[in-house]
């Protein structure tokens, strides 16, 4: 039996814990095929030659484990989702491709790069160690060939082999929640999840909206300062700004017709700052995604890909001064996380709120909800936590009071403990409170029950469904999105009459996106967390 080389990684791991079984390897053994290639013995000649690939020796194996090669000089770091730790680069979320669909992804990769997407595939591969150990997964189609031997995955010849498909399929399980988004075909929303944004082909999202083009041209004719800003932005001028419409996977949900690649720069900033802290520390985006319950949809049928840009030929407002018709705004579940300004909901809303507040005894929105909002949001000693915290509250007292539509008895119970509290003025009409406790609380309770379902209904307009609330976007998500990012938040960051859209965000705090905002109604006021007060 030949003596294997010694493998400091059997025994410790970084930092110098000596340990007899290290976590990490336990790990490895539960998550890949890291046991056996752990205990593997070099291969004979014979036998190398008939499975066609030379197994590593286990110190090659633990050298690739602990440093993934170099980040691709010609991806975008600042675009790219962020580097996987070692744990995160070694497991196989997914079963391997078959030899049908290893053969068929091997062709199409083949066909498309460098000839059609102008991308070097060697730099593909060289990016896709950032996120996938490449030796373990040369390893474990080994150990498939072996358990199939009447239909082995036929390896190829590098750089674009059957080890480059499955990277990709890899890859793309840890960074798409869409089962449909993983299937080892490095095409344009993988290519600019892995930062390679300048290229030639596969890049269909890039279109252009008219509108927004007239607005970036005049704005670059106005201000010098606004023409340099889209240069660094860009490299070019005005004209080549929507060449830079990309459509990368944000916490493992891709857009609709992608985003500026300025607004993915920032909301990878936004990311990096997410897994910085402990409960997300080391996460891939479908980890981000799963712990920000964008995975799960409520049991209504709700479609949970991002909205981004609105080129010309759409049907949502492209002729609007919005943000997003330059790729500068994205909304985040659109249909759990409401804009409860707009016009159908304006009123029905601000109404539900204060009869909310009325009946459980909480404080009275001060004017309208957008208004109230508003102050949130300019308010200059609160933080972005703690605002959220606030419109959470209201979120929790709608759900509470719009929980007793068809709960009489429970409206009682609360209005005697509004009775027992002596708490009559927002509850009570005066005729109930000088009939007396019982007829009182038994006329109110009819009264409620009428106004609950009137506001529920008035509320069901479009997919909203009230009872789903009005904001389900995390705290740490929207500080990541408003305060690392410095995006604006519709919630609270469009003024007095318009506050309320819960799922937008936008880049118009300071920069281009400031100076295209002055022509609007919504430029960013003091109070933003980015903002100079």
């Amino acid at each position: 039996m030949t003596e294997q080389p010694y493998s400091p990684f059997l025994e410790a791991e970084p930092g110098g814990r000596a340990e007899a079984v290290p976590p990490a390897v336990s790990f490895l053994a539960a998550e890949t095929p890291f046991a056996q290639i752990a205990a593997m013995q070099p291969e004979t000649a014979a036998e190398s030659e008939t499975q066609t690939v030379t197994l590593p020796t286990p110190l090659a194996i633990e050298a690739e484990l602990w440093e993934a090669e170099d980040p691709s000089p010609v991806a975008d770091e600042r675009a790219a989702v962020p580097p996987f730790n070692f744990l995160k680069r070694v497991p196989m979320p997914v079963p391997l491709l078959s030899r049908t669909q290893s053969a068929a992804r091997r062709t199409n990769n083949q066909q498309w790069h460098p000839a059609v997407s102008g991308v070097d595939p060697e730099q593909i591969r060289r990016q896709l160690s950032q996120y996938v150990n490449l030796t373990v997964v040369a390893v474990a189609i080994h150990f498939y060939n072996k358990d199939h031997p009447t239909d082995p995955v036929e390896l190829g010849t590098p750089p674009v082999d059957a080890v480059f498909v499955e990277a990709v399929h890899q890859f793309q399980a840890k960074c798409y929640l869409e089962p449909d988004q993983v299937d080892g075909l490095a095409g344009e929303s993988t290519l600019d999840s892995l930062g390679f944004i300048t290229r030639r082909g596969l890049r269909k999202v890039n279109r252009v909206n008219s509108r927004a083009l007239a607005r970036l041209k005049a704005a670059a004719q106005q201000a010098e300062e606004a023409a340099r800003l889209i240069r660094e932005t860009t490299g070019g001028d005005y004209t080549g700004w929507f060449d830079h419409i990309v459509n990368p996977t944000f916490l493992g949900r891709p857009f609709n017709r992608g985003i500026h690649v300025e607004l993915a720069r920032r909301l990878r900033v936004a990311e990096r700052w997410l897994l910085g802290l402990p409960a997300y520390q080391g996460m891939t985006p479908v980890e981000l995604g799963r712990a920000f319950n964008l995975d799960t949809p409520t049991d209504r049928e709700h479609d949970p890909t991002h909205k981004g840009h609105r080129p010309d030929g759409t049907s949502v407002d492209p002729d609007s001064n919005s943000m997003h018709t330059f790729g500068l705004g994205l909304d985040i579940r659109k249909q759990t996380n409401p804009h409860v300004s707009e016009k159908s909901l304006r009123s029905p809303f601000t109404c539900a709120l204060q009869n909310a507040a009325a009946l459980l005894g909480r404080t009275p929105l001060d004017g309208t909800a957008a208004a109230s909002f508003d102050r949130l949001g300019t308010h200059p000693s609160l933080t972005t936590s703690q605002i959220h915290g606030s419109l959470a509250r209201r979120n929790s007292d709608l759900l509470d009071y719009l929980a007793l539509r068809d709960r009489l008895e429970g409206i009682r119970r609360t209005l005697a403990q509004r009775w027992a509290a002596e708490d009559w003025a927002a509850a009570f009409e005066p005729a109930e409170r000088q009939a007396g406790e019982t007829a009182g609380i038994e006329a109110a309770a009819a009264r409620w029950l009428g106004l609950i379902k009137t506001d529920y209904a008035k509320l069901r307009s479009g997919r909203w469904e009230p009872t789903d609330g009005f904001l389900n976007l995390s705290a740490d998500l929207v500080v990541a999105l408003r305060d690392k990012a410095c995006l604006c938040w519709g919630a609270v960051d469009f003024g007095a009459e318009e506050s309320g859209d819960i799922m937008h965000f936008d880049a118009r705090v300071g920069g281009l996106g400031d100076i295209l905002a002055r022509d609007g109604r919504h430029r960013v006021r003091a109070g933003h967390p980015c903002l100079a007060s």
